[in-house]
């Protein structure tokens, strides 16, 4: 268990999703460095929607062990460039 759960902070991306099959991505550029340079707490990443309080609504993801279809599974990708 993660308690107490950190204070999510405000440098945030926000993006209004309607569901198209298609990925998502976030520029976290601004995070990162802000990691890097010491301003702000690395705890990690949250997604989370901005009402949680909606009990009929859902955004389906797959996880990496979706095995139906492979494709569909998670990824990571990082582009970075050397200064």
């Amino acid at each position: 268990s993660y308690l107490p759960l950190p204070e999510i902070v405000s440098t945030t991306v926000y993006t209004t999703i309607a569901y198209t099959g298609t990925w998502l991505s976030w520029d976290i550029s601004a995070l990162v460095q802000k990691w890097l340079d010491g301003s702000i707490t690395n705890y990690g990443v949250a997604m989370k929607d901005t009402d949680e309080g909606l009990v009929d609504t859902f955004i389906p993801c797959w996880s990496s062990e979706y095995k139906t279809d492979p494709p569909l599974r998670p990824k990571l990708e990082i582009t970075y460039y050397v200064p």
